[in-house]
């Protein structure tokens, strides 16, 4: 009977996690994650990480993590803006999602590795990069953080129209027409 009572009390004490249908919930969950830190709501911030990771961490330190970043950068000033940066996904079952923590005077990039499992998805880890330069935050980013905006289309992703003029003395091959060009 003993045993019976301390397993109990070893199941209960366990973190159950919150396991997501689609990546689309789990990457609503991780937004929400990054605007209680933008907040500075620490313990909110632990808890819904910890909610939905796979490989945990106690909670205090997840906590403790964030909160030595965020406070070391003062000098960012105050919250402006939380935004969704990308999705990446690397087959068909991991993905890493980028949120942007907008500030008075500088940005934080938060990046979350996400896994699927059977048919769940799970948060797998997080790291943050912090700079009060977004110049120096840029060789962080790369093609899969591309946002093409309806306002505000990347102009590299915008397919362009070229028309080709043969010089007058060119010569066309033997099975070219002009058409061709």
């Amino acid at each position: 009977m003993k045993s019976t009572v301390i397993f109990l009390l070893v199941l209960s004490a366990l973190p159950l996690h919150a396991a997501r249908e689609t990546s689309e919930e789990l990457e609503a969950v991780l937004e929400r994650v990054v605007v209680f830190a933008s907040k500075g709501e620490w313990k909110s911030m632990a808890q819904t990480y910890n909610a939905e990771a796979i490989n945990l961490k106690s909670m205090q330190d997840t906590e403790r993590f964030v909160t030595m970043l965020y406070k070391e950068h003062k000098a960012f000033g105050g919250a402006d803006k939380v935004e969704r940066l990308s999705s990446h996904y690397f087959g068909h079952s991991i993905l890493r999602f980028r949120v942007l923590d907008k500030r008075a005077k500088g940005v934080i990039l938060w990046t979350f590795a996400a896994v699927q499992i059977g048919d769940k998805w799970y948060a797998d880890g997080f790291s943050i990069t912090n700079n009060e330069d977004t110049l120096s935050l840029l060789p962080a980013l790369d093609t899969g953080d591309i946002t093409n905006l309806p306002d505000r289309p990347n102009q590299a992703l915008v397919p362009t129209t070229m028309s080709v003029t043969p010089r007058a003395d060119a010569q066309l091959a033997p099975d070219t027409v002009a058409a061709d060009l």
